[in-house]
Parts: structure tokens; C-alpha cells; sequence
């Protein structure tokens, strides 16, 4: 080929040119981006940043980061099906900078197929990576796992995407606290919270929509604009708001509503309720149910409306802390406790009802409330009671009816209940503690049904005469001073001035405590006196149309109220505690519970033992052995008290089941051999019979199995995962289910695929002394799993020579034959070396080098010839001729003589003559 030396210097040139512009471009680029590997996985351990107007799709493949990652502006990351590991090794090791778009969603778009989501997770619950993001960043994550992520480590950026969007999103151990803050426009829409905890702060649009917690809470600090609907959760998860001032929350405000049904209503469902912090908050149509209620927390000083909501089948239905609340139009319904009024803060609570709850209303408030014109129907305790009250907790207007104890008092401050009837089916009207203090004022009561108690107890009981004075004309007399006097109780008498219209009203409070003994009839206004000084001339007029007749009991007459705590089936085989709440005017003094399992013939007596609370009003508790087989237990409660005065409860029946789930004991099995099948082995103890225990894992391809252990020597099951062909991690749990369908099961773990199991040598041959060589002799070696060739090929050395040779492998690599170019000679030394370059097909080498030797046999000696191997058989012949005449001539056998011979005369023998020379 001929050199044109033109074109080869333009060739220099060009090549030079590209160079010089290439490098600076490499040297700016810094590290590479993973790999895409569809089906496969991918490493990074040096930073990633994805620069300005780069965009980046990874699809169908596994990704290890063990660095930080930055999305900078206008750069976007896309990952499909991808699971994405933050590979740290200790805590927020490793963070997520989002500043540009991120985009998480499945393989295919549907969100009722979950075994190609994709999921940003670390290797364990205990190194959780951090995900940080600018206000400039767009994140959405659809169909897809989010797995312990937490707060990002101390001076890393807060989380606040613009218009972030979590979309049929699993939040799995998630903490990031306080870090999703000036969060703007993000939506979380049918998602799945499962123990975490998320908060976001001064958001502005959230959206929570459909999503469902477990044992997880849902916490917004300062936020605007929120949106919450048909979110639901168990009862150790919760949402919280702690709007911003002047926000309203509301089915027609910024608090969207559950649009299940027609009533527009939002509905609080199966959480822990609902809690809202903030000044002049307004919450309004709001349905709360099967939860812990609403909670309105503030300062005195912090107004909020609540309006036309209803709490039913709550722990408590709506508790007001420390807030300036104007209630208005509310419903509790089947709670224990309808309203709870606490803290510092004054407020108002109107035109609402309580019905069929264990109490309607309790206060420790330490501020003034007003209950007004509201009902308490079917309650089983308390209608309504103060435990303490700094100021006046005052009921005006209010009705009862079927309430166990209208009113209880056991405040050291007064409380008034004025204007409010009591029905004939309430067993007790007024009740003041021994510490309390009650004023009644013009209701309308039972004279038998209201008690004081020693030693400070006080009833203030008021009743008002109103008097008018006219002229003799019928005129009113205005501003005449009228002299009232109470003959039968013998006060002083009481003078008052008339008012423009000629009217006076006569107020009276007389105090009763125990001191007055027996049943008396008090302030019957009647044989009264008026005198209007100055105006003898006049008529004057008297009428008592809101006095009240009422009769006060004095001592205990009343047995002890006797209120079962809930219990639901038991698990067999442990003690179980039976509680009761037990009140009384006085003190109970004794408890028992009794308990007949069926097929039993006879109660067995359990004594009881206050728990907490007091002799008054606390809860009293009873030991149920521990039964051995699944049976019903029917029980009942009896107490009396220190007057004499006993109660029992109804029959009550408790269900003893096996409940409890399955007790695993296992072994974590975090690297599985590659090629090789693994044995798991898991123990479980439980009272039933063990159904079935599997292996649920997920493979490498991201595709969820289910298989079955195999039952052993007493609680011990056995499964022999299959080997994977294939380099990566999975995820397993373990579960498992009894007779009785109880179900446990345990945390996904992660396991690490790879080779680690070095190849060895496990035969090589020839070796030894005295090696016969013959024509087809080959040196072959053995390995313990197939192995790369060519590095095997290059670790072969024979220490005594540089011999060449070479190779055949066979059995899929694990046997090779080496063949000496020069052949194998006799009577020689050979030393062979495989050092440990040698590798196996994942590149793992031998841990050590390998060597043997041998020696052949010396050379066969060349063959004798014939004469040499067969000299006896010669000399044998020889010998044989020799004496061959001797004995023909012993057996007379000689030769005849010449002439004739005689008849009787043997033949003499001759000589034959020598034949002549012819």
C-alpha cells in the first residue's frame, strides 16, 4: 500500500484537532451515569449529578447508589419499574437533591398491578436516606413504593416541591418529619401510609384524597388551602391540622368533604381523630366517626366556630383544650363521651344533643362555659359533671331525660344549672360531691332524686318572688321600696326598691348541706308578707310564679352504679382482667365478680380490687384464670356500699378464642449463594394447629412468589428456596396462619444474590511416582464449578520448564485436559502451578494457588533376541540329537555288515562311502 503523504498529514491534523477538542469535554463531564441494563443491575458509587438540560430514563432495571444524587435545574430523571436502592451504610449517608424533575411510575401505568412499581428504598430500616428538594423541583411519583425515607441529615435543604404528586404511592417506615415545608400544590391521592409519619409545614393546596394510614400519621403545620376527602386509617393513625389564622375548614370552605355520600358531609373515619390548632378557625359539616373525634387546641384567646357536625361511635366526640369554641348545632351519638371540656378556655356549647354515651358532657375546664338549650338523652353515667371548674360552668335551658345522674358536682367551684327540666326516667337529678358546689336555679325537679354529701358538700338552692306595686287606680308604682318577708322560714326581712314598671323580684339562696337531717321540704314561698313603704293606701300585688317546691335527701339511698368495661374475646391459655367502673353517692366498700363457664354447675366467686380512681367513682378490676380451651364464660359484677345499699349487673358473656397469631423463631438469611439452592428453616409456636407457613419473596425481576414450607420434627418447617441464575438482591417475608386463621407475619428482609463461594481444585491427575507414559497419556484438572477459560488457561505454569501446551474443557467448563506439545516423557519431574488468578464465570477467583506433581516411570529395556530368551529350548534340541544313536543302538538297532550274511548271525553294519566329487 502506497503512503500518500498528503493525506496522511491532514489525517495528523483532523486526529489532533478532535483531541484537543474532546478532552475538555470528558474532564467536565465528571462521573459517568449508571448504566441503562434492562432486566439487570446497576452500581454507582461515585456522585451523581444530572446537569442542566440533561434528561435521564431508566426502565425495567435495578440501581445501587452509594453516593449523593443532584437533579439540578432543568434536568429531569425518569425511572419506570426501576428500583432505585440508596445504598447507605449508616443513616442519611446518602441524600436525594431534587432542584429539576423527578418522575417515579410502574411498567405499566396501572395502579391495580403492584409487581412492576418502582421504589426508592435503602438496604434496611436503619439506614434511611433523605430526599431534599428546591422550590423550583418537580416531583411524581404514580403507582409506586416509597421505603424508609427520612429527615435528611442536619443542613441538608428542606423538601418543598412546587407541585409535587404522590399518586397510589406506598409510604413504607417513612419519617421525614418536618421537612416537607412550603410545600405548594402537592397531592397525595390514594395513598398508602404505613408506619410513617409524614408532616408537612406552611403548605399551601395540599391535597389528601382517598389515602389510607396505618399506625401512621398525616401532621399539617400552618397550612392554607387544604384539602382532605375519604381518607381512612386504623385507630393508632391520625390526621392533624394546625391551620393558619382566619382559615376555615368546612364542607363548603377549604376543607374539602367525603363526596360518598349525598349529605355533604366530610367524614373523619376509623383514625385517631382529627385535631386543629390556629386562630379563627371555622369547621363546619364535618362527620366523625368510628374514631377519637375533634380536638380543637388552643389559648384562650383562640376563636373557633364549630358548626352542624356530628361525632358517633368515638373514644370522645368533641373535646374542646384551652380555646374560645362556639359549638352550635352539634350530635355526638354512642360515645363515651359526647363533649370534653378542658384547659384554660372559655366558650359556648348550643342547641346540640348527646345521646346514648356513657357521659354527655364532662368538664376540668379551668375557664367559664356555657351549655345552652341543649338535650342529654339515654345516657348511661353522667348527663353532665364538673370535675373542676375555676369559674362558673353554667346549664341554662338544658333538657334530660333517661340520664343515669343528670348533673354530678365534685368541683370546689360553683356551678349553676338554671331553667332546665329533668325527666321522670332520670334515677338522679342533682348529685354534689362531698367537695362540690351546685346552685339550682327555677328548675323544674324531682324532689327525690338529689343528694349532698359530707363534709363540705353544698347545695345553693334559689327561688325568686316578684312583687308589684300598683295605686289604688291599678297603676304601677315605680321605684317604691317593697319589704318581703318569709314568715315559715323566719328571715329578716328584705327590702327592695320597684323598678320603672312597679315590678320587684325577690331572690333567695338558701344553703343546705348535710348538716340538715332527715327529708324536709325547703323554700315552699308561701305566708309571705309585702309592704310598699309609703304606699299603705295602695293596692299591692305578690306572686311566686318561679319558685320551686323542692325536697333534699339527706344520706345514701342509692346502691352503688355499676358500669362493665367492654370486653372483646380473649386468647386462651393467659389470665385476663375484667374491669367495671363502679360509682356511688358515698363510698363503695366491696366488689366480687362471678363467672360460670359453660358446663359448669356453680358460680366461682372473684374478689375485686380498686384499680384506679376512688371509692366514688373508680374503676374496680377482677382476675379470670386462664382457660385452656376455646369456651364462653358468662360473668357478672356485684358491688355494695358502706351504707348497705348493693347492685349487680346483667349477665354478660365473654367469648375465650384463640386469637393470637402464630409465634415465629427464624434465622435472617441476608446472602444466598448464586447457583446455589438455600435451605430456610423456621420455627412456630402457637395454641392451634399451624396451617401453613410460606416464603413470600420477591425476585430479582421484581415478581412476588408464594411457596409453601414443609412441615418437620415438631414446630419446625423447612424450604428450600430454588437457585437463582442470576446476580441481584430480593426481598422476603415470612408468614404464616393457624386452624384458626390467626395471621402473623414478619418485616421484608433484604438478601443479596451473588457468588461468594471461591472456586477451588477438586481433582488433578495424574499425580504420584512411577506415572506410566504411554501414547494418549493427558493431564487433566477438576474443578469445583465451571470456570473462565481464558483465565484458567493463563494461570497454568509447570515450575520445571516453559513447556507450551494446550487445552480442552468439557463438563460446561469445570474439566479441562492440558495436552504438552512435546508429549509427557519418561522418567521425568513434573511440578504444576494453578495460581489464584484463576476465575470462575462471575470473575470470583481461587482463594489460593494449587499445585501437584508427578513423576514417570523410567523407559521399558529393548527385547532380548530370540536365542537369548530361548537358549534352553536350543540346547534341548542339541542334546537331543546327541543322544539320539545311543539309544537306537540300545534298543539293537545297528547297521548290516557286508556279504551275505548268516542266517542266524546278526548283520554287521557299515560305513556308507563318501560320495565322490562329481
Amino acid at each position: 500500500m502506497r503512503w500518500d503523504r498528503a493525506a496522511g498529514g491532514w489525517v495528523i491534523v483532523v486526529t489532533a484537532l478532535i483531541v484537543l477538542t474532546v478532552m475538555p469535554m470528558v474532564s467536565e463531564s465528571g462521573p459517568p451515569d449508571p448504566s441503562p441494563n434492562p432486566g439487570g443491575f446497576s452500581w454507582q458509587n461515585v456522585t451523581w449529578d444530572i446537569h442542566n438540560g440533561q434528561s435521564l430514563t431508566y426502565e425495567n432495571q435495578t440501581i445501587f447508589l452509594a453516593a449523593n444524587l443532584t437533579i439540578e435545574y432543568n434536568a429531569t430523571l425518569a425511572l419506570k419499574n426501576v428500583t432505585f436502592v440508596m445504598n447507605c451504610s449508616f443513616a442519611y449517608e446518602f441524600n436525594i437533591t431534587v432542584n429539576g424533575i423527578l418522575n417515579v411510575t410502574d411498567g405499566d401505568w396501572n395502579p391495580a398491578t403492584k409487581d412492576d412499581c418502582s421504589n426508592i428504598t435503602a438496604p434496611n430500616s436503619a439506614v434511611p436516606y433523605g430526599i431534599a428538594a428546591s422550590n423550583n423541583s418537580t416531583i411524581t411519583v404514580s403507582n409506586s413504593d416509597i421505603t424508609w425515607w427520612g429527615a435528611p441529615a442536619s443542613g441538608e435543604p428542606a423538601f418543598n416541591s412546587n407541585g409535587a404528586r404522590f399518586a397510589n404511592t406506598t409510604f413504607f417506615a417513612c419519617a421525614p418529619g418536618e421537612t416537607i415545608s412550603d410545600v405548594v400544590n402537592t397531592t397525595f391521592d390514594t395513598c398508602s401510609l404505613v408506619d410513617s409519619n409524614i408532616t408537612t409545614n406552611n403548605s399551601r393546596g395540599t391535597r389528601l384524597a382517598n389515602c389510607a394510614l396505618a399506625n401512621s400519621s398525616f401532621f399539617l403545620n400552618n397550612s392554607l388551602n387544604t384539602s382532605i376527602a375519604g381518607c381512612s386509617g386504623d385507630f393508632t393513625s391520625s390526621i392533624t391540622v394546625f391551620g393558619k389564622n382566619n382559615t376555615v375548614y368546612s364542607a363548603g370552605g377549604n376543607l374539602s368533604m367525603n363526596f360518598k355520600g349525598d349529605d355533604g358531609v366530610f367524614t373523619v373515619s376509623s383514625m385517631a381523630g382529627m385535631r386543629l390548632r390556629g386562630q379563627n378557625q371555622t369547621v363546619e359539616n364535618v362527620a366523625f366517626r368510628d374514631g377519637a373525634g375533634l380536638i380543637v387546641e388552643g389559648t384562650e384567646s383562640i376563636a373557633v366556630a364549630l358548626r352542624d357536625s356530628t361525632a358517633s361511635n368515638c373514644t370522645s366526640g368533641f373535646t374542646f383544650i384551652s380555646c374560645a369554641v362556639v359549638a352550635e348545632r352539634l350530635a355526638a351519638r354512642e360515645c363515651p363521651t359526647g363533649y370534653n371540656i378542658a384547659g384554660t378556655g372559655a366558650g359556648r356549647l348550643v342547641n346540640s344533643t348527646a345521646d346514648l354515651c356513657a357521659n354527655g358532657l364532662d368538664s376540668t375546664s379551668a375557664g367559664s362555659f356555657t351549655v345552652q338549650d341543649c338535650t342529654f338523652s339515654n345516657i348511661s353515667g353522667n348527663g353532665t359533671r364538673a370535675l373542676f371548674s375555676a369559674e362558673f360552668l353554667r346549664l341554662d335551658g338544658c333538657a334530660f331525660s333517661n340520664v343515669a345522674t343528670t348533673l354530678y358536682q365534685a368541683s370546689i367551684n360553683p356551678v349553676e344549672v338554671s331553667n332546665s327540666t329533668f325527666g321522670w326516667d332520670c334515677a338522679q337529678q342533682l348529685v354534689v360531691n362531698s367537695t362540690g358546689a351546685l346552685y339550682s336555679v327555677n328548675n323544674s325537679l324531682d324532689r327525690d332524686k338529689c343528694h349532698v354529701f359530707a363534709p363540705s358538700g353544698k347545695l345553693y338552692v334559689q327561688w325568686f318572688l316578684h312583687v308589684r306595686a300598683n295605686a289604688s287606680n291599678g297603676s304601677p308604682v315605680p321605684f317604691a321600696s317593697v319589704r318581703v318577708r318569709d314568715n315559715e322560714n323566719g328571715t329578716a326581712d328584705t327590702t327592695q326598691a320597684t323598678d320603672a314598671n312597679g315590678w320587684a323580684r325577690y331572690v333567695r339562696a338558701t344553703e343546705y348541706d348535710e348538716t340538715v337531717a332527715g327529708n324536709r321540704t325547703l323554700l315552699t314561698p308561701h305566708n309571705i308578707t309585702v309592704n310598699a313603704t309609703g304606699y299603705e293606701d295602695k293596692w299591692v300585688s305578690a306572686y311566686a310564679n318561679e319558685t320551686q317546691d323542692i325536697l333534699v335527701t339527706l344520706g345514701d339511698i342509692e346502691p352503688p352504679s355499676i358500669y362493665p368495661v367492654a370486653q372483646g374475646p380473649v386468647q386462651m391459655g393467659g389470665d385476663t382482667w375484667l374491669r367495671a367502673r363502679i360509682l356511688d353517692n358515698h363510698q363503695v366498700s366491696n366488689g366480687t365478680m362471678r363467672y360460670m363457664r359453660d358446663g359448669d354447675m356453680d358460680w366461682t366467686i372473684a374478689p375485686m380490687a380498686l384499680e384506679t380512681g376512688t371509692y366514688q367513682d373508680g374503676t374496680w378490676s377482677a382476675i379470670l384464670p386462664a382457660q385452656r380451651a376455646v369456651v364462653n364464660v358468662t360473668y357478672w359484677f356485684y358491688a355494695s356500699d358502706l351504707d348497705g345499699n348493693g347492685n349487680r349487673t346483667a349477665n354478660i358473656t365473654l367469648q375465650v378464642l384463640d386469637t393470637k397469631p402464630p409465634e415465629l423463631n427464624y434465622t435472617v438469611i441476608q446472602f444466598i449463594e448464586y447457583n446455589e439452592s438455600t435451605r430456610f428453616n423456621i420455627s412456630a409456636i402457637d395454641d392451634s394447629p399451624i396451617s401453613n407457613i410460606s416464603l413470600v419473596y420477591r425476585d430479582m425481576s421484581g415478581v412476588w412468589h408464594n411457596e409453601s414450607f414443609t412441615p418437620g420434627m415438631g414446630h419446625n418447617w423447612t424450604y428450600v428456596l430454588p437457585a437463582f441464575w442470576r446476580m441481584g438482591y430480593i426481598q422476603y417475608r415470612f408468614w404464616a396462619v393457624d386452624a384458626l386463621g390467626n395471621m402473623n407475619q414478619t418485616q421484608l428482609f433484604d438478601a443479596t444474590v451473588d457468588d461468594f463461594t471461591r472456586p477451588k481444585v477438586m481433582d488433578a491427575q495424574p499425580r504420584g511416582s512411577n506415572v506410566s507414559v504411554e501414547s494418549n497419556t493427558t493431564i487433566f484438572v477438576k474443578f469445583s464449578e465451571p470456570m473462565n477459560t481464558t483465565s484458567v488457561d493463563a494461570a497454568i505454569r509447570f515450575f520445571q520448564a516453559n513447556y507450551t501446551f494446550t487445552t480442552a474443557w468439557s463438563e460446561n467448563d469445570t474439566k479441562v485436559v492440558i495436552t504438552m506439545s512435546q508429549g509427557i516423557e519418561n522418567d521425568s519431574y513434573y511440578y504444576i502451578v494453578i495460581d489464584k488468578t484463576a476465575r470462575d464465570k462471575n470473575t470470583l477467583p481461587m482463594q489460593y494457588d494449587y499445585s501437584w506433581f508427578f513423576y514417570t516411570a523410567a523407559p521399558a529395556p529393548p527385547p532380548k533376541p530370540w536365542w537369548e530368551v530361548y537358549w534352553w529350548v536350543l540346547a534341548a534340541v542339541i542334546a537331543a540329537i546327541a543322544v539320539a544313536p545311543i539309544i537306537y543302538w540300545g534298543l539293537g538297532k545297528v547297521p548290516p555288515r557286508k556279504g551275505k550274511p548268516k542266517e542266524s548271525a546278526p548283520k554287521e553294519w557299515k560305513e556308507p562311502e563318501e560320495e565322490s566329487g562329481k
